[in-house]
């Protein structure tokens, strides 16, 4: 009975200290897991950024040459000649604006998605960096827990390294017999 009362709490402080390790070295692990599942998640949108910006771009070209169509046949209705150069600019002015409202929408998109992208890198990084917080810390906890044990251990006797009980006897860690 004396020995679980000398030793139960060293080894509960022994076990304490493996399990706040273990603890600190999961959280690290899951919070990396966890931010490259999401840095995975924005490159999907990304993707998607640019795939509904180039769709994008395409309406705006569609439109474009609708509202072309459109001049050329209210010009003919008109009675003008569509050659005539006051046409001829108006037709260019709405082929321009159409390929800058494209053109527009593309870089839009591109823009979104690199943004996406570089947030997913960041996230990536924040990951490794808490895996690598969470190894430091376990590793600060385990030392400290040793240097703990270590210090109520040599704690039982004034003689350096001190002394343990083995059976009825006292021994210091030489094995020489204290008493």
């Amino acid at each position: 009975m004396d020995q679980i009362a000398e030793y139960g709490p060293r080894v509960s402080g022994a076990l304490g200290t493996v399990l706040s390790a273990k603890g600190q070295l999961e959280g690290g692990a899951n919070s990396d897991r966890a931010l490259r599942y999401r840095a995975r998640q924005l490159e999907r949108n990304a993707g998607q950024e640019v795939a509904a910006s180039t769709m994008a771009a395409q309406e705006e070209q569609r439109k474009s040459a609708l509202i072309t169509s459109r001049a050329i046949a209210v010009a003919a209705a008109s009675g003008g000649n569509t050659l005539d150069p006051t046409v001829l600019r108006i037709l260019q002015g709405i082929s321009a604006e159409g390929e800058l409202a494209s053109a527009t929408q593309l870089y839009n998109g591109q823009e979104r998605a690199r943004g996406l992208k570089e947030q997913a890198t960041a996230d990536r990084y924040e990951g490794k960096m808490y895996r690598t917080a969470g190894r430091k810390k376990a590793l600060g906890t385990l030392l400290t827990g040793v240097t703990s044990i270590a210090n109520t251990w040599g704690s039982d006797s004034d003689k350096p390294g001190g002394v343990f009980s083995e059976g009825t006897k006292q021994v210091d860690y030489d094995g020489r017999n204290t008493g």
